[in-house]
């Protein structure tokens, strides 16, 4: 443009020069000016078409591009709604598949296992149980035994103390015999006097001799009898009196004993009353937990039945969930191509802004020279204005 411009002068130039050296031909040369002149404006005039033309062709090329953008913009916010309606599609799938009748499959799951591990504790529990009843009862039974052994050993004090009384009521008896035989070695005594005199009142008498020394014999052998019998009494008596300071000794310690044993027997007694109640209160426990094991056991079976039909209903629905776990899969495949293609999108709109900043660039830049050439057109225009103003008048003066 430029270069047609300085050619466009050179015409100028060329034409005013002929214009004063061919005075002569001036009204032929004035209509060839003036063609020229109108050949040269109508140049200037294409080529501001021209200018025109290529501004309007790159506006419209800038709006034809931020139209692109705008549509690619529609697109991703379109594009955007449909990942945002799949998250939400999948997020209520997920939803579904978090619903509370999974969940409470899950959790009848869980307390199936729990059920089982109550019924392996509710089994070592009863074991437990019987072996605590088994102890308890091996407690009590030696409990028992001990309040047997304990009742024996009242018995057998019991016994001795009756032989001790039977001892006693023997030595009442032995020390009447005694005062019996007291008052009949008296009465001996008293015949032997007796005899005595007899045999003094008969000792004149030969017949009597016989007799009185058959009653003399009789009397020594009495004497020997009596003696020894009284020898046998004091060792008795002897006797008697240590075994009734052993008797009184061990009757002391056997009252002592007694006393200890009684209040041992109240002791025991006491122990067994509350062993008794720890038994009952053992055995209303068991009855009770076996009242108990019998509703679990209840609720275990009916929990069966339930999770059996749960189970049921689980397999379907997790029938259900694979499939919507594999459309979930394909609409995560799906997201991840459309993010992609949002990523390429994203990538060719960079690169189309980029574009348009060039374009722009390159306008603005086309908008400059525009501005100077129709600066330049106008001072050519006024020059040319000016040349016809003297053209005019020369024609005039000529």
């Amino acid at each position: 443009l430029a270069l047609q411009l300085i050619l466009a002068k050179l015409d100028l130039l060329t034409i005013n020069s002929t214009k004063q050296n061919f005075c002569a031909n001036n009204v032929y040369l004035q209509e060839q000016g003036f063609c020229q002149d109108q050949t040269i404006i109508k140049q200037l005039q294409e080529l501001n078409e021209k200018m025109s033309g290529n501004q309007k062709q790159q506006e419209e090329k800038i709006k034809y591009l931020e139209l692109d953008k705008v549509e690619k913009e529609e697109e991703i916010k379109i594009l955007k709604e449909n990942l945002e309606e799949n998250k939400n599609v999948y997020e209520n799938k997920i939803l579904k598949c978090e619903q509370p009748e999974i969940k409470d499959l899950a959790e009848d799951l869980e307390e199936i296992k729990i059920l089982d591990k109550c019924n392996f504790t509710f089994r070592e529990a009863s074991h437990e149980e019987n072996e605590n009843t088994k102890e308890l009862l091996s407690k009590d039974e030696q409990l028992q035994l001990e309040i047997q052994k304990k009742e024996m050993k009242i018995l057998s004090l019991e016994m001795e103390v009756e032989t001790q009384k039977q001892q006693e009521e023997k030595i009442k008896y032995l020390d009447w015999d005694k005062l019996e035989e007291e008052e009949e070695i008296k009465i001996l005594k008293e015949n032997l006097e007796a005899l005595n005199e007899l045999f003094k009142i008969r000792e004149n008498s030969e017949e009597l001799k016989e007799e009185n020394e058959k009653i003399l014999k009789e009397l020594e052998e009495n004497k020997l009898k009596i003696e020894k019998y009284e020898e046998d009494k004091k060792l008795e008596l002897i006797n008697l009196a240590k075994l009734k300071n052993e008797n009184e000794g061990i009757f002391k310690v056997k009252n002592k004993l007694l006393e200890e044993n009684k209040i041992k027997i109240m002791k025991t007694e006491e122990e067994n009353k509350e062993l008794n109640k720890k038994l009952k209160n053992s055995e209303n426990q068991i009855y009770q937990l076996r009242q108990e094991i019998g509703e679990i056991y209840l609720e275990k079976s009916e929990l069966e039945d339930e999770l059996h039909n749960a189970l049921t209903v689980a397999k379907y629905e997790t029938e259900k969930n694979e499939e919507l776990l594999e459309q979930i899969k394909e609409f995560n495949s799906e997201k991840t191509n459309i993010s992609m293609e949002n990523i390429f999108l994203l990538a060719e709109v960079r690169n189309k802004d980029v574009e348009i900043r060039a374009f722009k660039l390159q306008v603005k830049t086309l908008e400059g020279t525009i501005n100077s050439l129709n600066t330049k057109i106008d001072e050519l225009t006024t020059k040319l204005d000016q040349l016809n103003k003297e053209n005019d008048k020369k024609i005039v003066f000529i």
